[in-house]
C-alpha cells in the first residue's frame, strides 16, 4: 500500500511579514529619491539652456535698439531682421509662457528680469544666483 504524504504549508511568521513590508517600503522610498534627483538634475540642465538663451535674447534686443528690452514678455511678442527685406523673426521664441504671459522656468516659477542691467534670472530656491 503507497502511503501518501500530505505536506501542509507553514504559516508565515509575523515578522516575516513586517520583513517584507520593511524592505518594500525602502525599496519604494530610494526609488522615490532617485527619480526626485534625476528630475531635478534634468531641470536644473534645462534652466541653464533657457537662462542663455534669454540672456542672448536680451544682448540682440540690446544690439538692435541701443536699450535693454522692456520685459522678457516683450522679448516673446517682439520680431527683428538685421536687414530690410530678410523674415522678421521673434527675439525669443520656444519660450514657456504662463497663463499670466511671464516667462516661466522648468520648476514653474517666473525669471526674474532687471531692466536697468539686462541680467535675467531665476526666482526658484536655489537657483537665483544662476
Amino acid at each position: 500500500m503507497d502511503e501518501q504524504v500530505i505536506q501542509t504549508k507553514k504559516p508565515r511568521a509575523k515578522y516575516e511579514l513586517v520583513v517584507i513590508a520593511v524592505l518594500l517600503v525602502a525599496a519604494i522610498v530610494v526609488a522615490f529619491g532617485i527619480y526626485t534627483k534625476r528630475d531635478r538634475l534634468g531641470k536644473s540642465t534645462i534652466m541653464i539652456s533657457e537662462l542663455s538663451s534669454l540672456r542672448s535674447a536680451v544682448q540682440t534686443y540690446k544690439t538692435m535698439n541701443k536699450a535693454n528690452p522692456p520685459s522678457l514678455e516683450a522679448l516673446t511678442k517682439l520680431n527683428y531682421s538685421f536687414e530690410p527685406g530678410q523674415p522678421a523673426q521673434p527675439y525669443l521664441n520656444k519660450a514657456n509662457v504662463g497663463k499670466a504671459g511671464a516667462v516661466i522656468d522648468p520648476f514653474g516659477n517666473p525669471y526674474k528680469y532687471d531692466a536697468n542691467t539686462g541680467w535675467v534670472m531665476s526666482s526658484s530656491n536655489g537657483y537665483e544666483k544662476w
